[in-house]
């Protein structure tokens, strides 16, 4: 199984970015978590239609096929741990267009 953590070099806190139209117009930013208590690799993301939500890295590469971009984080171990924790935080806030989209989540 293809895992897009190590093919990529993740660290929690950077930033993944997946076509989500014909000739990839339109961009899903998703925000790479780190791993669980399992050691699963987990993704938060911003689902249109929805709301923030956690998933598995495994099922979020199901979802979205490749990646476009990696944007990684720049910042100091504690900015990257805040980073992380905000997004958990944000688990649960309704997606909105205009003012809260993957985007502005990511």
């Amino acid at each position: 199984m293809r895992s897009i953590v190590r093919e990529n070099k993740l660290l929690p806190g950077d930033r993944i970015i997946v076509p989500k139209s014909m000739f990839g117009v339109i961009q899903h930013h998703a925000i790479y978590l780190g791993k669980n208590h399992a050691g699963l690799d987990l993704i938060a993301e911003n689902v249109v239609g929805k709301k923030v939500l956690v998933t598995t890295a495994e099922s979020f590469t199901a979802q979205n096929g490749e990646i476009t971009e990696i944007k990684r984080f720049i910042g100091s171990g504690l900015e990257r741990k805040n980073a992380v924790e905000r997004a958990l935080r944000l688990i649960n806030q309704p997606y909105d267009l205009i003012n809260f989209n993957c985007e502005n989540f990511a």
